[in-house]
């Protein structure tokens, strides 16, 4: 049974006398205390198991359940579970925990207790089990509040609302530290360990059956199945006295179907059993279906009634709704979670349109919601970037990934983590069974290719060491090897440059490894094609030199110089005729001093490897010749770019004083350049120092010079004054008319103008002088001459003045009255307009009519 305490034998590791050792009487009871701790400790843990399969939520860890269920909260949600018309998530106080984790306990807690003992008085469990809510809230008796929920589980699980608890007594392990302070706690309280192992013979004695009562529900029930009618069968099935649970109306009809075929084949069954037998020694029940009988067909209609309806929800694509489905207790399914509703609609829907008869069955069911969830927590354990529990969840049997080897796991774990961050990237919540298949395939892969290098690593090593260069180029020519960009014509180059490397390493007292790895072996062969292409490019330019000087082609110099890149920055064009005589004269020296002649080229390669090359056959080889008879009449590789420095540097340094921002870039991009720079910066910081004496030298140079230049200047208009005079008089004479006539011009252009302006200043000065005239009590004589015609006036004109300063004053007298009359029109206009609107009287529109007349 699983609520059985094993006997502390069974634990020899805390309290046990195993063979012949002998403990005192303390020590004996101070073992016996702890193995009472231990068990204490395992019912935690079941009771923590069985809550969590209930209410699909993780619980706090086993050592702090009994303070994490004192709030009532997971409490509460219990009750939601098994009695959910009585308790609601709106009822429970502190759903989701924020004020208790903030400021810890309150009174209004014990109101999520109250409601749990209350769901379980409503479903009737003995109230014998029942806790104090102080033995929850203020922790007087935790252990009996834990005593209750095994109770419960019993209980429920005869109901058939929930799973069946675990017996863990004896098969989880807690440290020492652990199982002490538990012990303590105990002593603590002293409180009275409940005996958890009587909880199944007390319920069955709380909850009795009239045996008499079931045997005539049994009855019955056979009765009316036999008769064939489904709501006469219904109501039997109904009846308490049965003890029968999870009996649904609405399927009736198949309840009947079911239970009459289960029926006839024990009735067939049972005639050729008591073909033999007296009527009177028959078992009623060899013809009858049993209670459980009963209830096994009621539970594999309820099932299949679920599988249709998961079937059905799973078409209308809404996960909310197929979670539903699938929690169904009826459906006997794995438990499932709530935060994977849409990777359940869409993989079981997926699987579902993949099936020929577009329907899952129960067994197909089983097994994927089993994985799918099993992929759910594997993807929770991701989002928390868990690596233990990812590990957990790859290792459990349940999620059925192929190919998976636990030596592995961690490589699995870390890769899964990888492609999740970049799903979630993606906006992709849940990582798929495939998927994750797929990545233990990638990772598996993966393994083999390195554990096949590691294989091909010895045998390249074994080459090396062998010195065979062709054995080298057939192990890294091995596909496993994936050594790229390997050139068959350069195997004996390979082996010298992998020979040198793996010496290299061997006489590096800091490097532990004496073998070359894959990617040292990769780096060695991309230096050999490296040295490779040097040396075919210097034989290129060797070639073309000694050929164009052979030839005397000055004017091919320079294209047969660039022929390597790696010189093509030193060349400047500028220099070209002194490269190709400088290169003339050295050639010219070595083919005096020519001895023999033969037809092969050598180049030293990073002073370690010779590459030869006939000028004949025009072929190349790292490999020594037989007879190798050098081309002493050509100059080298070393030799021309000796040659081609020392013409180049020459120049820099006799045009850098002088040369141009682009020549200077260019200087800058040859080989020479830097080192060339820094030889003209520190002269130039050295002249900086020497400002002064600088600046006074230039100053006597200059001096010097300008004094020169003066003198000779002054010799040469001393001995041409004639000449200086005429040119002089010359040019003034052109000056003077060409300024006359420039000005002369603008007159003629602009006559219109000049006359305005000399009218209105005649106008303006005729003004000036009659004002001075008439203002002034002695005027100018100038003045007065001007008007003297003004002074002959008789009688008659002074009386045409009188008139005329008459009819100016009766004009204005008409203005100011033409005004004033103006003015009071305008106010006999608004007065009557006023009148018109009443709010005047007419008298007084009269009264300013007469004013004005």
């Amino acid at each position: 049974m699983p609520h059985e305490e094993l006997p502390s034998l069974q634990r020899p590791r805390y309290g046990s006398i195993v063979d012949d050792e002998r403990l005192s009487a303390e020590e004996m009871d101070e073992r016996r205390r702890q193995n009472i701790a231990y068990g204490y400790l395992c019912h935690l843990e079941e009771a923590k198991r069985w809550m969590e399969v209930c209410l699909v939520e993780e619980l706090p860890p086993t050592t702090e359940l009994e303070e994490g269920l004192r709030n009532g909260v997971y409490l509460a949600k219990l009750a939601k579970f098994f009695a959910p018309k009585m308790v609601s998530e709106k009822k429970i106080y502190d759903v989701e925990q924020t004020r208790y984790k903030k400021s810890g306990l309150h009174f209004r807690h014990t109101d999520n207790t109250v409601q749990w003992l209350r769901a379980m008085e409503a479903i009737g469990l003995p109230k014998i089990f029942y806790p104090e809510t102080t033995d929850v809230y203020d922790r007087k008796n935790i252990p009996r509040m834990i005593y209750c929920i095994h109770a419960l589980s019993l209980y429920l699980f005869k109901l058939g609302i929930a799973p069946q608890i675990q017996d863990l007594l004896g098969k989880v392990d807690f440290t020492e530290e652990e199982i002490s302070n538990m012990r303590k706690e105990l002593e603590k309280y002293g409180i009275q360990m409940p005996a958890f192992s009587k909880i199944g013979g007390i319920l069955a004695n709380e909850l009795s059956v009239d045996e008499a009562a079931l045997h005539a529900a049994v009855i019955a029930i056979n009765e009316a199945i036999e008769k064939g009618v489904a709501k006469q069968t219904i109501i039997t099935l109904r009846n308490p006295n049965a003890v029968l649970t999870c009996v649904d109306d609405s399927l009736s009809q198949e309840y009947q179907k079911e239970l009459w075929e289960a029926k006839k084949k024990k009735e067939e069954s049972a005639k050729l059993k008591n073909s033999c037998i007296s009527e009177e020694e028959r078992d009623a029940y060899e013809e009858l279906l049993t209670q459980a009988e009963i209830q096994s067909n009621i539970s594999t209609v309820n099932r299949m009634a679920a599988v249709d309806h998961i079937n059905a929800v799973l078409q209308e694509g809404d996960p909310e709704n197929t979670l539903l489905a699938l929690k169904k207790p009826e459906a006997q399914l794995p438990a499932v979670y709530p935060f994977a509703a849409v990777m359940y609609q869409n993989e079981l829907f997926n699987l579902q349109k993949q099936n020929t008869s577009n329907y899952l069955a129960h067994e197909e069911l089983l097994i994927a919601v089993e994985m799918l969830s099993a992929v759910a927590l594997l993807n929770q354990a991701l989002e928390s970037s868990d690596l233990v529990a990812v590990q957990n969840q790859l290792r459990s049997p349940t999620i059925g990934f192929d190919n998976l080897d636990e030596a592995h796991v961690d490589r699995y774990a870390d890769a899964l983590l990888s492609v999740k961050q970049e799903a979630l990237s993606q906006g992709q919540d849940t990582l798929s069974w495939n998927e994750i298949q797929n990545c233990i395939d990638m990772i598996n892969n993966q393994i083999q290719e390195e554990n096949d290098r590691m294989v091909v690593l010895g045998y390249i090593n074994e080459a090396i060491d062998a010195g065979n260069p062709l054995k080298t180029l057939d192990t890294l020519l091995l596909p496993t090897a994936n050594i790229r960009d390997v050139d068959p014509d350069c195997a004996q180059h390979y082996q010298d440059v992998l020979f040198y490397t793996k010496s290299q390493k061997l006489g590096d007292p800091k490097n532990v490894s004496k073998v070359l790895w894959l990617d040292e072996i990769q780096q060695a062969i991309n230096e050999a094609n490296v040295d490779e292409n040097r040396a075919k490019q210097w034989v290129t330019l060797v070639v073309d030199v000694n050929e164009c000087l052979d030839r005397k082609q000055s004017d091919h110099i320079l294209t047969a110089l660039k022929s390597s890149p790696s010189n093509i920055h030193n060349i400047l064009p500028e220099c070209a005729n002194k490269y190709y005589d400088t290169l003339v004269k050295a050639k010219e020296s070595k083919t005096d001093n020519e001895s023999s002649e033969g037809s092969w080229v050598t180049l030293n390669v990073q002073e370690k490897y010779n590459y030869y090359y006939n000028t004949d056959s025009k072929e190349g080889s790292w490999v020594p010749p037989e007879l190798c008879l050098s081309k002493e009449s050509w100059l080298t590789g070393e030799e021309i770019e000796d040659i081609v420095e020392e013409v180049t540097s020459d120049y820099i340094r006799e045009k850098l004083w002088s040369a141009s921002e682009d020549l200077l870039v260019r200087f800058e991009a040859t080989t020479l350049g830097p080192a060339l720079r820094e030889e003209f910066e520190a002269r130039k910081a050295f002249l900086y120092e020497q400002t002064e004496s600088v600046v006074k030298i230039q100053a006597f140079w200059k001096g010097f010079k300008q004094r020169q230049e003066y003198l000779h200047r002054q010799q040469v208009f001393a001995g041409n004054v004639d000449s200086v005079v005429k040119i002089q008089s010359w040019f003034r004479m052109v000056t003077a008319r060409k300024s006359y006539l420039s000005r002369l011009r603008y007159f003629e252009d602009h006559k219109n103008e000049i006359v305005k302006i000399q009218s209105l200043l005649r106008a303006s000065k005729a003004r000036d002088d009659y004002k001075a005239l008439v203002g002034s009590e002695n005027p100018p004589l100038t003045v007065i001459r001007k008007f003297v015609y003004l002074l002959d006036q008789s009688d008659l004109d002074f009386q045409e003045e009188l008139e005329v300063a008459r009819l100016r004053e009766e004009v204005v007298t008409k203005i100011r009255a033409n005004q004033q009359l103006e003015k009071d029109l305008n106010l006999m206009d608004i007065k009557i307009g006023l009148l018109v609107k009443n709010r005047i009287t007419l008298e007084d529109v009269i009264s300013h009519r007469k004013k004005k007349k």
